[in-house]
């Protein structure tokens, strides 16, 4: 929006007042946007800034604003000549004009203010809703490429696997036969043949070979990426791309990871057989408690391992106010369910009345059923069961015979503490969460207990070693060491006999 004033000096009829003139000093800015702004945002930014300083649209085009420091309808009392404002203030005005930024690839905004504060603070607060708005921009990019790269992650990694065990399995070009090398002279050497009994588990260094393990990796996903450099560079450059190029640019990001799980395929079954033996005695120990352990009820286990009451679940559910529940507590799933399906069968007495069954078991089991009724009996009894079958995985994983990595081990691991944490803030009705390691590590003993993993020392192993420094002492580690501790807590830092397993079981 050009402005010209006139050249011609236009003096005011006696008795009038002189008509406002333009200022002499001008301030004059060109501030550049992004080039994701385009003339739409540039507009509403400039509204913004305006409102943010006082300052109303007086006019307004695709590519240009004209501020003013009041409304609107004073714009046509300054344009009357020889027409005096109460209160006016001449030469507050300001354009703000799209130009292209020679220096970029974007948009630019013109301004163009008298040398006044009120065009400072204008200038000064447009920059900051610009640079607002590339913010908001990028991190709405940023949102928006994070939900497509999970919505397409477990495709794009299959692929990638696939892709790359191909390459690794075929030994006709160097990667392959690199891989098949390392398998074989891996397998022989965290193999313990019966004939050599001075090569057991115990003198063999078990950190050394996952240490091997990870340098393989490292190497052979440096010859997979230049193999495939190899084969993007025999292609011309203005020619068409092969399935093969498209492969490697599209799937590189997935490297290393498809190498680890393509050579924990082939060496993660012996080497945790290898782990298994090593840590057979106190694994062994650990399952002979965790039996013992199986014949408490939810109840008494919450209250020898003293778990805050806000996570046994809301005090209308916890048996320790309602009363001993010895034979319903441990009772098979399948009894449990038919309990809840019929319950009126379970509870209707036969021949008695109830007044002859007072006191009887019949009339306890009958009770028992209508607080189950009352109480959302499965929402109880279930109440840690997904964060110990998620921890139950970790072993599920490594005895599939599959090789699982150590990083899925690790992930699997994360995952089960979180899960104990989401079952632990619904127990309390969103009421509490848990955070102190005073309440994580009772609760996370009773997962263990509950869960069906039977190697706790063996996994914890594995996977401390599998990590390096830096992992150790982040939440990798810490997660690996809850899990060790609470193993350890079982079999040697507790005493069982304080709450009377022997005398009774």
């Amino acid at each position: 929006l050009k402005i010209f004033w006139p050249t011609r000096l236009v003096l005011p009829w006696p008795g009038e007042c002189a008509m406002p003139r333009p200022p002499t000093a001008l301030l004059y800015a060109k501030l550049p946007c992004d080039a994701t702004v385009d003339n739409v945002l540039a507009i509403k930014a400039c509204e913004a800034a305006a409102r943010n300083c006082g300052f109303h649209v007086a006019a307004r085009t695709a590519g240009s604003v004209v501020l003013m420091p009041r409304p609107k309808h004073g714009l046509y009392k300054c344009l009357m000549p020889g027409c005096a404002i109460p209160g006016g203030r001449s030469g507050c005005g300001i354009t703000a004009e799209l130009v292209l930024d020679p220096e970029g690839d974007g948009l630019a905004v013109s301004v163009a203010s008298s040398r006044v504060e009120s065009g400072e603070s204008f200038i000064s607060a447009l920059t900051v809703q610009l640079h607002g708005l590339v913010n908001r921009q990028v991190a709405g990019a940023a949102a928006q490429s994070e939900m497509l790269s999970s919505a397409t992650r477990f495709r794009r990694e299959s692929q990638a696997y696939y892709y790359y065990s191909k390459l690794l399995c075929d030994t006709r070009h160097q990667p392959g036969r690199a891989a098949s090398d390392f398998v074989q002279a891996f397998l022989v050497n965290c193999t313990v043949p019966s004939e050599h009994p001075e090569r057991d588990s115990s003198n063999m260094d078990r950190s050394r070979l996952v240490v091997e393990c990870n340098s393989a990796i490292r190497r052979l996903s440096s010859l997979v990426e230049a193999h495939q450099n190899a084969v993007v560079s025999s292609v011309p450059s203005n020619g068409p791309r092969t399935p093969e190029t498209r492969a490697a640019a599209e799937l590189r990001p997935w490297l290393q990871r498809s190498v680890e799980r393509c050579i924990f395929s082939r060496v993660g079954g012996p080497l945790w057989n290898l782990y298994k033996a090593t840590h057979e005695t106190e694994d062994a120990q650990f399952q002979g408690l965790v039996k013992l352990l199986a014949k408490l009820s939810d109840a008494e286990l919450f209250q020898a391992l003293e778990v805050r009451h806000e996570f046994r679940g809301p005090p209308e559910l916890d048996p320790t106010l309602m009363g001993p529940l010895p034979a319903v507590s441990r009772a098979k799933d399948e009894d449990m369910t038919e309990l809840v399906s019929n319950p009126k069968e379970e509870a209707a007495p036969s021949e008695m009345t109830r007044s002859t069954t007072v006191g009887t078991e019949q009339s306890s089991q009958s009770q028992m059923t209508r607080r189950l009724e009352s109480s959302n009996f499965l929402g109880y009894f279930g109440l840690y069961d997904r964060a110990a079958a998620a921890l139950s995985q970790i072993e599920v994983g490594l005895n599939s015979g599959q090789g699982c990595s150590p990083r899925q081990i690790v992930e699997a691991l994360s995952l089960s503490q979180l899960e104990m944490k989401t079952c632990a803030f619904e127990a309390s009705s969103g009421q509490a969460e848990l955070h102190a390691m005073d309440d994580v590590m009772p609760l996370y003993i009773f997962v263990l207990a509950r869960s069906s993993l039977m190697r706790p020392f063996a996994c914890a192993s594995f996977m401390h070693d599998a990590l390096t420094q830096d992992e150790r002492l982040d939440s990798e580690g810490r997660a690996v060491l809850l899990l060790e501790s609470a193993a350890r807590y079982i079999t040697q830092g507790w005493d069982l006999s304080s709450i009377g397993l022997a005398e009774r079981f």
